[in-house]
C-alpha cells in the first residue's frame, strides 16, 4: 500500500527527473508534464482519461483514510502531522488536476466550431469534452 502511494505521489527522496527516467515518472509527475505540455501547446493534446483516473481514484482512497485517521482518538501528535501532510498534497494535486482540466476546456471552448468540424481532433478528447465542444 505504501509503495503504491509512492507510485502515485512521487514520495520518496526521488532525484529530479531528466528524459531518460521518464519511464520512471510518478502519476503525479507525468500529469504535472501534461499539464505544462497543454499550457504551452497552442493546440488541444491528447486527453490523459487513465491518468486521471487513476488519480482521482487515489485521491478518494486518500481523502477516506484521512477521514478515518481523524476520527481516531488514538492517533499521536506524529500521525496528526502526516495527516496534515497528506492532505497538503491531496490539494496539491487536486490543484494540478483543475489547472489541467481548466487549460484543456479554455482552448476547447475558443475553437469549439473548428473543433466539432475537424474529425481528426476528436480522438484527442474525452467523451465529455467532445459533448462541450459539440454544444
Amino acid at each position: 500500500d505504501n509503495d503504491d502511494d509512492r507510485e502515485v505521489w512521487g514520495g520518496g527522496a526521488a532525484p529530479v527527473i531528466l528524459q531518460q527516467d521518464i519511464a520512471e515518472e510518478t502519476s503525479l509527475q507525468k500529469l504535472i508534464r501534461y499539464w505544462m505540455n497543454e499550457r504551452h501547446a497552442p493546440d488541444i493534446l491528447p486527453a490523459q482519461e487513465m491518468l486521471l483516473g487513476r488519480l482521482l481514484d487515489h485521491i478518494r482512497k486518500q481523502t477516506d483514510d484521512v477521514q478515518l485517521l481523524r476520527a481516531d482518538p488514538d492517533s499521536s501528535e506524529d500521525e496528526h502531522f502526516r495527516i496534515m501532510l497528506v492532505q497538503t498534497e491531496i490539494e496539491r494535486v487536486k490543484f494540478v488536476i483543475r489547472s489541467y482540466m481548466r487549460t484543456r476546456l479554455h482552448k476547447i471552448e475558443k475553437y469549439a466550431k473548428h473543433i466539432s468540424v475537424t474529425e481528426s481532433l476528436h480522438h484527442k478528447l474525452s467523451k465529455g469534452e467532445l459533448e462541450h465542444a459539440q454544444k
